[in-house]
């Protein structure tokens, strides 16, 4: 993991590396994502955690993701659209199993079902509806945070999100949700943890 540091410039490349975990956030002053023939093994990384560097405010349309990641983080920087095709690129990680858009560390000395620890201290600003195309991955996804966000809704929860069948915790804390909710339609059979605190729900 480089995350925590005061990196600059160009990123090593890191081809040919076997890898299981890539966490590159919180380097403000590293100005680029890596391109992805600079990316660790594609057989090994299961984790990938980015941040945005400095003048970096989207994700980067032609961000290419190793193909057997697991875990998934945009932790800090981030706003404005996603690129075109991005939850299609999503869709098509077969082992994709969590989705993070905030910053989050894992307890493994937690004594109790959530060991996920969600942190502000480096916000994203992803704002207005949670996009329709998010419910491509409501098969696959075991865990979705969009926590820590400016995402709207009026309605209660996002209609986006109620086909997520296999999810088992979902954070929604931390946005702009609003209205009443309505459980109709929404099958979450599998949801053991579910956050929606500071909103207006």
């Amino acid at each position: 993991t480089l995350n925590d540091n005061k990196f600059s410039g160009t990123i090593p490349d890191l081809s040919g590396v076997m890898l299981m975990t890539l966490g590159m956030d919180f380097n403000k002053d590293m100005p680029e994502i890596p391109a992805a023939d600079h990316l660790p093994s594609p057989q090994s990384l299961l984790i990938m955690k980015l941040g945005a560097g400095e003048g970096i405010t989207e994700i980067p349309h032609n961000l290419q993701i190793p193909r057997g990641v697991q875990v998934l983080a945009f932790t800090g920087g981030f706003g404005g659209k996603f690129p075109t095709h991005f939850f299609d690129t999503l869709e098509a990680l077969p082992d994709l199993e969590i989705l993070t858009l905030c910053d989050f560390d894992v307890d493994l000395s937690a004594n109790h079902q959530d060991p996920m620890v969600y942190s502000s201290r480096s916000r994203n600003s992803f704002s207005g509806p949670v996009p329709e195309e998010i419910s491509q991955l409501s098969k696959s996804l075991l865990m979705l945070s969009l926590a820590y966000n400016e995402f709207t809704s009026t309605d209660g929860l996002p209609a986006p999100l109620k086909g997520f069948t296999e999810a088992t915790a979902m954070y929604l804390q931390h946005n702009k949700f609003s209205g009443d909710i309505d459980p109709t339609g929404f099958e979450w059979k599998s949801m053991h943890v579910l956050n929606i605190k500071n909103n207006t729900l």
